[in-house]
């Protein structure tokens, strides 16, 4: 029996095999059927073998998650809706579904963005970003993580720019405050 072995990259390859394989089938008088198989059909008596899945380590990803959103384990499992035991397997190299893998992806770029910001502040992702829901909310209802973390850094740099002309008002007050209770003094002495 001969033996080819599938090609995920590369469509020609793998119709070439099974041309190649029916013409040396044919010729060899082996006969038989063709055989359905996901890309047309083969001889019967040519098997064709798929490569084995590749592992998709999502490790680094889901540690830019845990450090820059500042979550635990926990609160980790809760945004992906899975275990515990779960996100302890993928910190150790297990492949998540596809649609788990397409979420790491958004909020690792997510919480890169927000941690480069330096707006990683738990109580900035818990507070009302949009129609009163907060960052996590909103993930779970289906929202773009990396859109809200664009709103995040915009709010944490528009109280940042608050605290500083604030700061700055403050001490304008205290240096007119000192000026004034200078000049009393030496009115007085």
């Amino acid at each position: 029996m001969a033996m080819f072995k599938q090609s995920a990259k590369d469509q020609n390859v793998k119709l070439a095999s099974l041309v190649l394989a029916g013409i040396l089938a044919a010729g060899s008088g082996a006969g038989g059927a063709a055989q359905p198989t996901d890309i047309g059909y083969a001889p019967s008596n040519v098997r064709i073998i798929s490569p084995a899945k590749k592992q998709i380590d999502c490790s680094d990803e889901l540690a830019d998650i845990k450090q820059g959103l500042k979550l635990s384990t926990t609160a980790m499992s809760m945004a992906f809706n899975v275990s515990r035991q779960t996100i302890y397997n993928w910190l150790a190299g297990e492949t998540p579904r596809a649609e788990q893998r397409e979420k790491i992806a958004k909020l690792a770029a997510a919480a890169r963005h927000i941690h480069h910001a330096g707006a990683s502040d738990r109580l900035q992702l818990r507070q009302p970003l949009v129609d009163g829901s907060s960052f996590w909310e909103l993930v779970s209802q289906g929202k773009d993580p990396r859109e809200l973390a664009n709103t995040i850094v915009k709010n944490a740099d528009r109280r940042r720019v608050q605290r500083e002309l604030g700061s700055a008002r403050l001490r304008e007050k205290r240096a007119a405050g000192l000026a004034v209770e200078i000049l009393v003094d030496d009115d007085i002495g």
